[in-house]
């Protein structure tokens, strides 16, 4: 009883003694809508310092005690928002409630500096600047390592990077973009010591010009170089090997200049380890949109998606991969990117199919397919791209792709069909060259654009299959020769592509503009197939039009559209009609097919946009397709 009377005189002691007093609120914009991820402090009147702060939560509510008393300032601030600064008074054991509304910034401001306690973060007009050396400890190796300790960005195991929950485009060095949009090449190979300062930049744009006409957000990562590490080669290398014949090679190497970059990658295994996967092609290709058509699907030949997507049934895979990328910007003015890249794959594959069929009188049917397969395929590709701005109101950029492969693909099919033996023997050999070009030419024109792009692709993709089999099961007259039938089948498909079109943006206000355009859209492919006998390595052509097949189509699609486009504010939109004139015109086996489609087009694209992490989304659109 004694000691229970003393824990409670203790509390009551220590309660008249101590006290808290906690500040509430919660922060919104003008329309009322919270504002998320929002930084809260609390500053001494007299020299500005941080006495204590805290971060809005997804309903941009916030929540910070204080155990001390009197006059303070209450700063509220995020990206994209005017700062908002209020006097505030606490009282001893008196709680304060505090809700801020936020005005969208209209326009740039300086960079505010809060002296006193420096953290090692300044806040701009959508840039936020770290001091490296507040952040690091000397642990790091290579400068995702650096990245991942700064507050806000994240990077994940195969250097993909994240800036306040948004996806990092690229990573720039002094400004400079050396690795034409591959992020994860800067910070799997960079080495840590590289990077004496950090910038996050919002609502960045590779063309100066297009700034307040891009509906979308770019965030970007500049890295203030150290140096005394130009002219320095950094890299690594990685080998090893084990029990039947396996091995495992990795290395990087990396000259840095003041106007260049130089780099070396090479990765060979035959572990089954992937050395080249999808996301990698993405990024040599400058993203996702550079190989997706006009129908919103990526476009990728037969060669590349045997490359990225290898067989599931696949029990042993040898592959490679062997790549240069150099950098070149002497001025501000002119920048230059290209890669050569050479990849190989070989893979062993098998896999046993069984077939059960049921007839309507109870009889079952049985058959059972072996197959076992093994390809040889390589991939040479490479990449140019320049950029050249002459002046302030003139752009202009080229990129240039080209790639040729080899695919060598071995099948024998064994099948057991009610027990008699099927073998065949199935050979493919493709040789495909693709190549691709873009111009671009931008104009500004007071505070209006005009927008000019050209393009013209072309594939040229020729296969042969040669077949070998002992039963003749299809109805083509192939001669036997010995004891088994010999035929061969060759492919070739050519397809040319263009566009040409024009672009005007037209400034209504700070929140709308106009987007009027001119353009044609041309196509054309040809097919060719012919089947012939391939008797003891003597081709003779088979007879008959159902073996041969010739076709050619060229389709013209010629459009105009007017979109009006909100980019700004809470609610942002896009709408839109474009009209379309499309001539098709097909021959088949001579027979010419001609015909003319008049189509109308909206499009509909609405945002809500909550915080810059936090968005909703909603489109409509419609297309026509030469399939159609």
């Amino acid at each position: 009883m004694i000691f229970k009377s003393f824990l409670l005189s203790l509390v009551l002691l220590l309660s008249f003694n101590t006290y808290a007093q906690t500040i509430t609120g919660r922060v919104f914009d003008n329309n009322n809508k919270p504002v998320s991820y929002a930084s809260v402090s609390i500053l001494q009147e007299n020299d500005s310092s941080v006495v204590n702060y805290a971060t809005t939560d997804d309903q941009g509510s916030y929540k910070i005690s204080m155990s001390v008393e009197g006059e303070f300032i209450l700063k509220v601030s995020s990206l994209g928002y005017d700062p908002n600064y209020q006097k505030i008074v606490l009282s001893k054991g008196q709680n304060l409630h505090a809700d801020i509304a936020l005005s969208e910034k209209p326009y740039s401001l300086k960079e505010i500096t809060v002296d006193g306690h420096y953290r090692g973060v300044k806040y701009g007009n959508d840039t936020i600047r770290y001091d490296v050396k507040r952040f690091t400890d000397g642990s790091e190796v290579v400068l995702g390592d650096v990245l991942n300790k700064l507050p806000g960005i994240e990077v994940d195991s195969k250097g993909a990077v994240k800036a306040q929950g948004k996806n990092v485009d690229k990573i720039l060095l002094d400004g400079q973009d050396f690795f034409a949009g591959n992020a994860q090449m800067a910070t799997k190979n960079l080495t840590a010591d590289i990077a004496e300062s950090v910038e996050v930049l919002n609502n960045y744009s590779e063309y100066s010009m297009l700034n307040g006409f891009q509906s979308s957000e770019q965030t970007v990562i500049n890295v203030g170089v150290n140096k005394s590490k130009y002219g320095k080669i950094s890299g690594d290398v990685m080998g090893g090997g084990g029990i039947n014949n396996r091995y495992n090679f990795k290395g990087n190497l990396m000259q840095l200049n003041a106007k260049s970059m130089l780099s070396v990658i090479g990765s060979f295994n035959n572990t089954g380890e992937e050395v080249f996967s999808l996301d990698d092609y993405f990024r040599l290709q400058g993203g996702v949109n550079e190989v997706m058509g006009k129908s919103g699907k990526i476009d990728l030949s037969e060669e590349e998606r045997r490359l990225l997507f290898p067989q599931n049934n696949t029990y042993s895979r040898d592959n490679g991969l062997s790549a240069i990328n150099f950098s070149y910007q002497p001025k501000s003015n002119f920048k230059l990117n290209a890669y050569i890249l050479h990849n190989r794959d070989k893979t062993r594959s098998e896999e046993l199919n069984n077939y059960r069929y049921f007839s309507p009188d109870q009889t079952v049917f049985k058959t059972q397919e072996s197959i076992q397969s093994r390809n040889n395929n390589c991939l040479t590709s490479g990449y140019f791209k320049l950029d050249y701005s002459p002046n302030k109101t003139l752009s202009m950029a080229y990129k240039g792709y080209i790639s040729g492969s080899q695919m060598k693909e071995e099948n024998e099919y064994n099948n057991d069909i009610q027990s008699q033996q099927i073998n065949t023997i199935g050979n493919r050999n493709i040789t495909p060259i693709r190549t691709q070009h873009k111009i671009m030419l931008m104009k500004s024109l007071g505070k209006n654009i005009f927008l000019t792009n050209a393009r013209i692709n072309y594939s040229n993709n020729p296969l042969r299959y040669d077949i070998e089999t002992d039963s003749l099961l299809l109805p083509i007259a192939l001669t036997k020769y010995g004891e088994l039938y010999y035929g061969e089948q060759r492919i070739r498909q050519n397809q040319i592509s263009g566009e040409i079109s024009s672009a005007y943006f037209y400034r209504i206000n700070k929140s709308y503009f106009l987007q009027p355009a001119l353009g044609v859209d041309y196509e054309s492919q040809k097919y060719t197939s012919s089947i012939y006998n391939n008797a003891n390595g003597s081709l003779s052509i088979l007879e008959g039009d159902s073996l041969h097949s010739n076709a050619i189509s060229r389709n013209y699609d010629y459009y105009g559209s007017l979109n009006l486009l909100k980019n700004t504010g809470f609610f942002r939109f896009k709408l839109g009609l474009s009209a379309h004139l499309y001539n098709q015109v097909g021959t088949i086996k001579d027979k010419i097919n001609d015909r003319n489609l008049f189509r109308v087009n909206p499009l509909v694209e609405m945002s809500l946009v909550f915080s810059p992490k936090h968005r909703l989304n909603t489109a409509f659109s419609r297309r026509y397709s030469s399939n159609d």
